[in-house]
């Protein structure tokens, strides 16, 4: 929806280059709050009313309490209803003002009723203390720095670093980067540069910068054993597209040929709407492999009528997309696709979108990847027949548990790149990094639905969310996913997994709940997995060329100075080369060094 900035002093200056620099995140209108101890900027993207009445920092009481707020409250017009049966009065509407007065009313026990995706600040002048809070699912980003007794925040990593801070990596970031090609929880790649968790929420005094107060609001997993009913689930989906449909924009849905994009299209159009749909397709011979889903997607739109838009990505396409893709993003990534979504979001925003819709989620909440499948079949076979997945046969997951610690370590074992120089794993403990920010208070002994929930806080804000929210946000299009909704994904939280998915069969909620809805060539179509034709590009064109370049110390030689680089780029292993690639392209363009 919007950019947020601030810190701890005045400086209607710095302020404003913050400001303009986040342009695109907010191209509608923009606006400033100043006291001695506060510059609070943000960027307008309006969405559910007009700039006239969405402005903001949002002022109560003539400056007494302030907000500037990044995104979207699904469930905004039920609280609004809930604050005018105790006297509140309304003027807007506007999830803002909801927000705001909310806060004001109850404080940061307010954020435990949001439905919705965001990050936000609140200035408190009584407390001289300013509240910042991310959504429990990481939709939104937020970055701050807090050093010598300055903090300063912002959505954009671009408009922090206006304010001269040393850009050196921080090493235990790299590290942790080397093992999972992103990096979950608090740090980043800039040292001293840190961003919310999900469901984090803290607050600072503005005399001195100091985070005195920190909690997390995502940490638990839902123990009720909800039994599967298919009524049931349909109508928590119905109502999480209906909350996802708020606003007098334009829709888009990034249509993949997958069955959670699909199931997404079907529910808009029946409730009345119909968003233009977009797929890609890619310049390749083979055709079945890459482009079997643009064909689905494209008789799908067909079926429901839709306006549907093919963007076609050639090999020169996704070369031209390397830089730019990860200048919008501000944060390399193993990815490689990302360029392609680069170019996707281009195009939707070209057709006049300006909310898209994904499916986002549905993976890692209804049982998507073959890994899935893979840890039921443990249960019942030779561990030993399941190749593909030899990194899990170490791990006993016939073993339920309701230790944490425990929990944490499998999901690090599982995920973490197969081949990690050992020296780096052991100084840079991945495990021990995430128990220091992921201290969870509840786990199930659905080790299944542990995995899930690891999945949802670890991986999917680092690469499926902040992608759609950057790339999204660069062409001024805010992002939603619907499968995220807070009521959907407690309700599925809460059912074993057994209900979810077979040795043979993944999804089968959804595949229960969409049947005789969606046609046969989508619930029955097994799951491929969008991706670009890289490695065909790599071996016969041109693609491969500019990846030796790249990865040349020629091209950004401060990487080359560290310690092991070199032995890390020789490694053959597919996602450790790509985290490689693109950390030069993001090093170079944001002037980092070791």
């Amino acid at each position: 929806m919007c950019g947020i900035h601030g810190f701890n002093f005045k400086d209607e200056a710095l302020l404003s280059a913050m400001i303009a620099n986040a342009h695109h995140r907010g191209p509608d209108g923009n606006g400033s709050f100043f006291s001695e101890h506060l510059s609070l900027g943000h960027n307008l993207l309006y969405i559910t009313e007009r700039p006239e009445h969405s402005r903001q920092p949002w002022v109560l009481e003539d400056g007494r309490f302030v907000l500037s707020f990044n995104g979207e409250i699904y469930n905004y017009r039920e609280l609004r209803k809930e604050l005018q049966s105790t006297g509140e009065k309304f003027h807007t509407d506007c999830d803002t003002e909801v927000l705001a007065i909310g806060l004001r009313k109850y404080g940061k026990v307010f954020i435990e009723n949001l439905d919705g995706m965001f990050a936000f600040a609140w200035y408190d002048s009584d407390k001289q203390s300013l509240l910042l809070a991310r959504d429990p699912g990481g939709m939104k980003p937020l970055y701050y720095y807090n050093q010598n007794n300055r903090f300063v925040f912002s959505s954009e990593l671009s408009s922090l670093l206006l304010h001269g801070m040393e850009r050196k990596f921080d090493q235990q970031s790299l590290g942790i980067y080397m093992q999972l090609g992103y990096i979950p929880g608090p740090k980043t790649l800039i040292k001293n540069i840190f961003k919310l968790s999900p469901g984090e929420v803290i607050e600072v005094a503005l005399a001195n910068g100091e985070i005195k107060n920190r909690q997390m609001n995502c940490d638990r997993i839902n123990k009720s054993k909800t039994d599967f009913d298919v009524a049931a689930y349909s109508k928590k989906f119905t109502q999480s597209i209906e909350h996802a449909m708020i606003g007098i924009r334009q829709f888009g849905l990034y249509l993949s040929g997958g069955l959670d994009s699909s199931a997404i299209l079907h529910e808009t159009c029946e409730l009345g709407f119909k968003p233009i749909t977009l797929s890609t397709r890619f310049e390749t011979k083979n055709d079945k492999e890459f482009n079997e889903d643009a064909e689905c997607a494209k008789k799908l739109s067909q079926h429901y009528g839709t306006k549907h838009i093919e963007v076609c990505i050639t090999e020169k396409d996704f070369i031209d997309a390397i830089e730019p893709t990860y200048l919008a993003l501000e944060e390399p990534r193993y990815n490689r696709n990302t360029p392609a979504y680069y170019l996707a979001a281009k195009a939707m925003a070209d057709s006049g979108v300006t909310i898209t819709l994904s499916g986002d989620g549905g993976d890692e909440m209804l049982t998507g990847y073959p890994h899935h499948s893979a840890l039921v079949f443990l249960h019942n076979t030779d561990p030993s027949l399941w190749q593909d997945f030899k990194r899990f046969v170490k791990l006993n997951y016939t073993e339920a548990t309701n230790n944490s610690d425990k929990t944490i370590e499998r999901w690090c074992e599982a995920f973490r790149f197969p081949t990690v120089l050992p020296e780096m794993e052991k100084v840079h403990n991945l495990n021990e990094y995430m128990k220091t920010w992921l201290k969870l208070r509840s786990i199930s002994n659905d080790i299944i639905n542990n995995q899930l929930f690891l999945e949802q806080l670890g991986w999917l804000p680092e690469d499926a969310l902040i992608r759609n929210d950057k790339l999204g946000m660069h062409f001024s299009m805010e992002a939603r996913f619907p499968f995220l909704s807070r009521q959907f994904r407690e309700y599925t939280m809460s059912i074993p997994h057994k209900q979810k998915l077979s040795a043979n069969q993944s999804k089968l909620m959804a595949r229960q709940a969409l049947e005789g809805k969606l046609p046969g060539y989508i619930l029955n179509k097994r799951k491929s997995g969008w991706t670009t034709p890289v490695r065909d590009w790599n071996k016969k064109g041109k693609f491969g060329e500019r990846i030796k370049e790249i990865m040349s110390r020629d091209y950004y030689a401060p990487l080359y100075d560290m310690p092991d680089f070199a032995a890390i780029v020789a490694n053959e292993n597919l996602k450790t080369r790509y985290a490689c690639l693109y950390l030069q392209v993001w090093a170079k363009q944001f002037k980092v060094t070791a």
